[in-house]
């Protein structure tokens, strides 16, 4: 059942409507207008649920400008009730309709689970705080629940007692059965005047009629009796058939999980990164550290397990140890490396300016900027696995918005 976001912002008092529902109603349009937006465009979903994300947004930030597009569309004379821009009104209805639109969109809500996962550890929400959580957790489950079954590999297979060949009679020709039809092909009786099966009308010696009625009827005779022995021989090998099949029919769609774990392994035991085309032994840390976030993104897709992640931490801290520092100075080694170039041409381009490390990495790696943005600028100490971690994230959220879109 989703949340009612704008009930909840209201009960926190991050905004009124003095008491009149019918304002709220008007509030619950614009919301819907909103989230129909939303739906068709990839771009304003993630801006959306950024500047939802944030408190301290500017009411210059597009999203926000957009919710107060639409509420003016449905009250016209809302500014008459607020001293000033109600961002937080606004930043409600941007979070109710992008948690709708993550409802009806999985590729939403796998992308804004990975985004939130960044985001809502790190940020101060105040008294939004226990309301983020929850709706992180609900993502997360919902989220970690498909990857789970997209990555299964809990297959078994039938008892071994169905691959066994079926007992049976050994498949033969019924040889009794056929001299009966055989003894019906050449005449009209056998010995002691008994018919056989099927008799020819005619005597040899009616010469053309008896021939012809012979080769029908001994042909019909001879095929019959090599149908139904191949027939009893054809039923112990369908049951072991169907039997293989349907274990197959069970194993395939485990495959494809089960080769992601192998492939992860012989990523991590080659130490090779594709993308940059060298051993990461050869790369200063920081550029290692990204290297290993896009490769590991190039080899899974959008819906990948927790485990991953952990997975992907695990192999750069074996490589950079745990020390920690804030985001600024690991900007500032990429931006003084060697290799930072690696960097630039591993790192995806993003169009805008986005409450993203990646959009910091970017510029320290061309060496035009070496101080975070937005979230990452507040300081908090981070390891590389976990700047590797993050990276991650932003590249698998972008990637599942926008396929999601396309």
């Amino acid at each position: 059942m989703s949340v009612d976001i704008l009930q909840r912002f209201l009960n926190l008092q991050l905004f009124s409507v003095q008491g009149e529902d019918a304002r709220l109603e008007k509030i619950r349009a614009a919301t819907t207008a909103l989230e129909t937006a939303l739906l068709a465009d990839s771009t304003q979903f993630l801006r959306a649920l950024l500047a939802a994300a944030d408190p301290n947004a500017p009411i210059t930030t597009p999203a926000l400008q957009a919710a107060a597009s639409a509420l003016e569309t449905e009250w016209n004379s809302y500014m008459n009730i607020f001293a000033s821009p109600p961002v937080a009104l606004f930043r409600a209805m941007l979070a109710q309709a992008a948690f709708g639109a993550a409802e009806k969109n999985a590729g939403y809500a796998a992308g804004a689970t990975q985004l939130l996962r960044n985001i809502v550890p790190r940020r101060d929400f105040g008294s939004e705080n226990e309301l983020w959580r929850e709706l992180l957790d609900g993502l997360d489950a919902r989220y970690e629940q498909a990857a789970a079954e997209a990555w299964a590999d809990n297959f078994r297979g039938p008892p071994a007692s169905m691959l066994k060949k079926p007992v049976e009679k050994q498949a033969k020709v019924d040889r009794n059965k056929l001299q009966l039809a055989m003894l019906g092909a050449a005449g009209q009786h056998g010995p002691e005047s008994k018919p056989g099966t099927n008799p020819n009308p005619h005597w040899p010696s009616a010469n053309d009629a008896w021939a012809g009625d012979y080769a029908s009827r001994a042909a019909a005779a001879i095929g019959d009796a090599v149908d139904d022995a191949v027939g009893v021989a054809l039923q112990g090998r369908n049951a072991v058939d169907k039997a293989v099949f349907e274990t197959l029919e069970q194993r395939l769609p485990n495959a494809e999980g089960v080769q992601r774990r192998t492939r992860l392994l012989w990523w991590k035991e080659a130490a090779y990164s594709p993308v940059i085309d060298r051993g990461y032994d050869q790369m200063s840390l920081p550029v290692m550290a990204i290297a290993a976030a896009v490769d590991v993104h190039r080899m899974v897709p959008t819906l990948s397990p927790r485990s991953v992640e952990f997975f992907l931490r695990s192999v750069v801290a074996s490589r950079a140890g745990a020390s920690a520092r804030t985001s600024t100075e690991w900007l500032g080694d990429l931006a003084g490396a060697a290799d930072r170039a690696a960097a630039a041409s591993a790192l995806p381009a993003l169009v805008e300016p986005m409450d993203f490390l990646t959009h910091g990495l970017n510029r320290a790696a061309a060496n035009t900027s070496t101080t975070a943005a937005g979230l990452y600028a507040e300081g908090a100490a981070l390891t590389l696995g976990d700047l590797s971690v993050i990276i991650f994230r932003e590249l698998q959220a972008l990637a599942a918005i926008n396929t999601a879109a396309a």
